[in-house]
């Protein structure tokens, strides 16, 4: 597996009594899951909103929700006033200040040390984001981002590592729900000591995401039969450092099948530059696909190519697939 600082965001799972909690539905899926509103099990998450056919219980507008579960009242205590930045307050996500991915970039400030500032994204689902920030160098502040939904789950964070030195961090995120985002900015703790100082936070709406990233939402493809004169080259990128693309066929177990990864004139590609490629068939049976090698699968039905960017590969590829019968 690829060794990214961004992680791939974690699905929703049923959680009981947790930051904006998942309801599982026996509604239809025509039907408003929040009709009637669900949410009335913990005190001050009576807000109901789908997220397909759940719902989900957020915390009430002057709320905000605990690890525990708790929606506790936003005061100075937990969300504290203080100078600093035109932005403040904004040290908690009720108080977060919006930030649309069409600004360019935003010149802020962590003032006094301890000083956090939150933002809030609108994130349309599929889309992935990048959010970099960079201090150009200017102060002796380590920049840390951390991301939220817009349940207070935290689903990633980002610190400063290796080319681009201690003065800029880059986080990059896919969203799987329509809604809105959280970015929490801080000193990072790799720096033992205290520090403030400004910084420039960018956030870019790349795109949707070209290739599904799991069962449900794989790219359908057919194999070719070994020998087509112009065999369909499929084409993808890794929109992200730990982007997975899958894609999704009728397997055959007397079949062999062969990947072919090729450049943009349709040469072969050396085996450095393929991407890494996990095979399973319609039981999960998963293999590793090794370059140059035919592969066949165990079990005839639907079964599934998950393409991982390899150490140093390529961020766009191109493959041809074909298939042959068994003698």
């Amino acid at each position: 597996m690829i060794a990214a600082m961004s992680r791939p965001l974690p699905r929703l799972a049923v959680l009981a009594l947790v930051a904006g909690c998942t309801v599982q539905s026996t509604t239809p899926p025509d039907e408003n899951p929040c009709d009637p509103n669900p949410c009335n099990q913990v005190q001050h998450r009576t807000v109901c909103v789908a997220e397909g056919a759940n719902s989900r219980c957020l915390c009430e507008e002057g709320f905000m929700s605990r690890p525990s579960g708790v929606c506790e009242s936003v005061n100075d205590a937990n969300c504290p006033s203080h100078a600093g930045d035109a932005a403040e307050p904004d040290d908690c996500s009720a108080r977060a200040k919006s930030f649309s991915t069409t600004d360019s970039q935003r010149a802020q400030s962590i003032s006094p040390v301890g000083d956090v500032d939150f933002f809030k994204v609108p994130a349309t689902t599929g889309h992935v984001y990048e959010v970099t920030l960079s201090t150009e160098g200017q102060t002796s502040l380590v920049p840390r981002v951390d991301l939220f939904d817009r349940g207070g789950i935290h689903l990633d964070w980002a610190e400063p590592v290796g080319t681009l030195g201690l003065s800029q961090v880059q986080l990059f995120f896919k969203a799987y729900t329509t809604a809105e985002h959280y970015l929490r900015v801080s000193h990072s703790p790799v720096d033992w000591s205290v520090a403030n100082g400004d910084y420039i936070i960018s956030i870019r709406d790349a795109g949707a995401d070209d290739h599904g990233d799991g069962d449900a939402s794989a790219t359908s493809i057919a194999a070719d039969p070994a020998g087509t004169q112009t065999p369909a080259v499929r084409i993808g990128r890794f929109d992200f450092p730990a982007d997975h693309d899958w894609f999704s066929f009728s397997g055959d177990s007397n079949s062999y099948y062969q990947l072919t990864f090729v450049d943009d004139q349709g040469a072969p590609l050396n085996s450095q530059a393929a991407p890494i490629v996990r095979i399973a068939d319609v039981n999960g049976v998963a293999q590793l696909w090794t370059p140059g090698q035919r592969f066949r699968v165990a079990t005839s039905g639907k079964a599934h190519l998950e393409l991982v960017r390899s150490n140093g590969g390529v961020t766009t590829y191109r493959f041809v697939f074909t298939y042959s019968n068994i003698p």
